[in-house]
């Protein structure tokens, strides 16, 4: 079963559906670029033997739906409900160095002496937010899992950016700003000019 209501200015509703038959922990979601997945499994030994059960749906992500922001609870009743925040429109005055908009929720730069990133992570902890640097990919994922009264809610973002080759990895550093916001540096280096090296011409062979 499968309800259909409509969203506030603010937040956009996705879907409702019917989970009665399953725990929270038997149910997931992933977005997979602008498609949502929601997978539901269950298990048990029942009076007639094995009983198992499960259903897999996909549903188009709004455009107007900030997919970083996707939330969902399930209801005392047992019904899933998933929604998303209405994007926002950033502009250059909301980075503090100005910048550039790369999606909803994020703004980044690369000027002469650093590459900056700022992400709008105001709905998780400090505690709840990991940056790190693989070669030269930054990487910010943040998980934020509760309940209350009955309602489940589960939020994941996760980011990922390729460095500029010139970036000095070692002096990437992250800070929150008063905004709940986090601000994402590393300084630039300047790289060694290209070596010079001569090409010998070899000599074709003689028939």
């Amino acid at each position: 079963m499968q309800r259909q209501r409509s969203g506030s200015d603010e937040r956009i509703h996705i879907v409702t559906l019917d989970v009665r038959n399953y725990s929270p922990d038997e149910v997931s979601l992933r977005v997979e670029g602008d498609i949502l997945v929601v997978k539901a499994k269950h298990y048990s030994d029942g009076n007639f033997g094995f009983e198992r059960s499960e259903f897999q749906r996909t549903y188009p992500v709004p455009q107007d739906a900030d997919p970083a922001s996707i939330t969902s609870k399930i209801s005392k009743d047992g019904y899933l409900t998933i929604e998303a925040t209405r994007k926002i429109v950033k502009t250059e005055d909301d980075f503090p160095l100005g910048g550039f908009e790369t999606r909803a929720g994020e703004v980044a730069r690369i000027d002469e002496k650093k590459f900056s990133v700022l992400l709008d992570v105001t709905n998780f902890a400090p505690e709840e937010i990991k940056v790190k640097v693989v070669g030269n990919e930054l990487t910010v994922s943040a998980s934020h899992e509760s309940e209350t009264e009955g309602h489940y809610t589960s939020q994941k973002f996760n980011r990922q950016f390729v460095l500029p080759k010139d970036v000095d990895m070692n002096s990437v550093v992250s800070r929150l700003t008063d905004e709940g916001k986090l601000l994402v540096e590393a300084e630039r280096q300047a790289l060694p000019p290209p070596k010079e090296r001569f090409i010998s011409i070899e000599k074709g062979k003689k028939d």
